[in-house]
């Protein structure tokens, strides 16, 4: 694996809303953690804490975003892959102007700030970057786990129980799926974006713990799939005689049936009864299919299929039910936008993904989460796993390229560098 070479200092004002975000994000499901703990929580679709402490996630979008439009003009010229994804949210117009309700479309642009942010932070993150906010990362995964351990001992089991015949324990936030996908995430870091440490050694013990006690199926074949690609990785760049190419490559395709067998499984595994895959994975299937059924080329309810518009109903915010209930990505996707603007905006984030040349196995990794996510969850909405989704897809989305060492007159270079090494080689 060759080193990264970052082209430029971080930004520090990025560098500090990123970190200032996701050390701050508890305090958005303080009250929802509260009601579950005191058993006064009644379903997902109630607002617990106060309104001001849940816009704290939309100031930090708006704040990067205009800062990054901001410097993106000063600067007077963008990347190829930059200007094509601003186009393509440009296109958010359309169905904007085709949706009658103001406030639908408001719930609507809230839904794609991720997306937005993504656009414009294209080429303003490096590794550097992501090896800041993997440090804050690790640390709030270590805070998660501690309220998980206090979860199985003091929490009533309002989201069922475990194959350990345990309460189900979501962490930090208000939601199962959010907090296995936390998880998942958080062992991505540890994976491929953080230095040795402590807290990395902590996070790649304990991950399955964590995703056992939260008892997501999701979570748990994306994690054995992690697994898989760490030991591909090490592996492959640590050189081993003792393990040869052609041992390696057996052990991988072994490995690859551990996924399936997990999933044929994963009833007894996750301990949820044993119609829980039938009705999880094959309720979501539905219901997309249904969508797919009823989908138009030019959507008129943008922003209906969110979890604000939800929100605000049940709060009594909007009086005429337009909020519709979407159990991923993909649904929304499809509901919000229409099909042709469903299809474009589904396959990009997968192209930019497949494109990028370098850091395969990170890269390949990153993939398996976002159809994890996009499958399960409407990740866009969930914070901070919103926001750590559109930093490292613009990372991978970025036109960065492995600068060769003998640019700067090196005469050695190692291939396998050490994970937190990109120090910029000119003049060393």
């Amino acid at each position: 694996m060759m080193t990264f070479i970052s082209r430029s200092r971080p930004d520090y004002i990025i560098n500090g809303i990123l970190v200032f975000a996701v050390l701050s994000f508890p305090i958005t499901f303080l009250g929802e953690l509260a009601a579950l703990f005191q058993e006064t929580y009644e379903n997902m679709g109630t607002v617990y804490s106060p309104l001001l402490v849940k816009v704290l996630k939309d100031v930090v979008f708006v704040a990067l975003i205009l800062y990054l439009a901001i410097k993106t003009i000063n600067r007077g010229n963008a990347t190829r892959i930059k200007l094509f994804w601003l186009l393509v949210m440009a296109t958010v117009i359309i169905p904007i102007v085709a949706q009658p309700s103001l406030t639908f479309s408001l719930f609507g642009l809230r839904w794609m700030l991720p997306l937005i942010l993504t656009a414009f932070i294209i080429d303003f993150v490096d590794r550097t970057l992501l090896e800041n906010v993997g440090k804050v990362v690790l640390f709030m995964y270590f805070l998660h786990f501690l309220t998980q351990l206090t979860e199985i001992v003091w929490m009533p089991p309002f989201f069922g129980t475990t194959i350990l015949e345990i309460t189900r324990a979501q962490g930090l936030f208000s939601i199962a799926n959010s907090g296995a996908m936390f998880t998942v995430f958080s062992l991505y870091f540890a994976m491929f974006y953080s230095a040795q440490g402590r807290l990395r050694s902590f996070v790649l013990l304990t991950a399955p713990l964590s995703l056992v006690f939260v008892a997501s199926g999701t979570g748990i074949i994306l994690g054995i799939i992690l697994y898989i690609f760490f030991w591909c990785w090490r592996t492959g760049s640590t050189r081993s005689s003792s393990v040869s190419g052609y041992f390696r490559v057996l052990i991988f395709f072994v490995l690859c049936f551990v996924p399936v067998v997990a999933l044929v499984f994963l009833n007894e595994i996750t301990g949820r009864g044993d119609d829980y895959v039938e009705i999880s994975g094959g309720g979501r299937l539905f219901a997309l299919l249904e969508s797919l059924s009823n989908a138009s080329w030019l959507s008129t309810v943008f922003g209906a299929a969110t979890n604000t518009a939800v929100l605000a109903f049940n709060s009594g915010i909007v009086d005429d039910y337009g909020a519709f209930g979407s159990d991923s990505m993909f649904q929304s996707l499809v509901i919000n936008l229409g099909l042709p603007l469903a299809f474009l905006f589904l396959m990009l984030p997968f192209i930019s993904i497949a494109l990028r040349k370098s850091e395969f196995i990170p890269r390949m990794s990153f993939l398996f989460i976002v159809v994890g996510a996009y499958s399960v969850t409407q990740i866009v909405e969930i914070f901070p796993l919103n926001l750590l989704f559109s930093v490292l897809l613009a990372y991978f989305s970025s036109s960065t390229k492995l600068i060769k060492p003998e640019k700067y007159g090196c005469s050695s270079f190692r291939r396998s560098a050490p994970i937190g090494d990109s120090r910029v080689l000119a003049g060393q």
